[in-house]
């Protein structure tokens, strides 16, 4: 490394703790939770179709559309009781 980029590097401010640990930890989480949202609902569709009669083309349907609607609402920010009870 020539002198002169070592001195801009060195004249760099260290940089406090960048979060990207919590970036990672917040991302593991995030699809912990879209694996058992996918997983359950897979689960709902077998069982529906195999006891409830449904048809496998409609029970896929479902199945996606319930995924969908639980993962867009568990990523969605947090909601103070007002917006919830007003979004019934």
């Amino acid at each position: 490394m020539s002198t002169a980029a070592r001195a801009v590097i060195n004249d760099l401010p260290e940089q406090p703790d960048s979060g990207v640990a919590d970036a990672s930890d917040a991302l593991m989480v995030a699809g912990d939770t879209v694996l058992s949202i996918t997983a359950a609902c897979a689960g709902i569709r077998i069982k529906m179709v195999r006891e409830q009669g449904w048809s496998p083309e409609f029970a896929e349907t479902f199945a996606q559309s319930l995924v969908r609607a639980l993962v867009n609402r568990a990523m969605a920010p947090s909601q103070d009781l007002t917006s919830v009870l007003e979004g019934l």
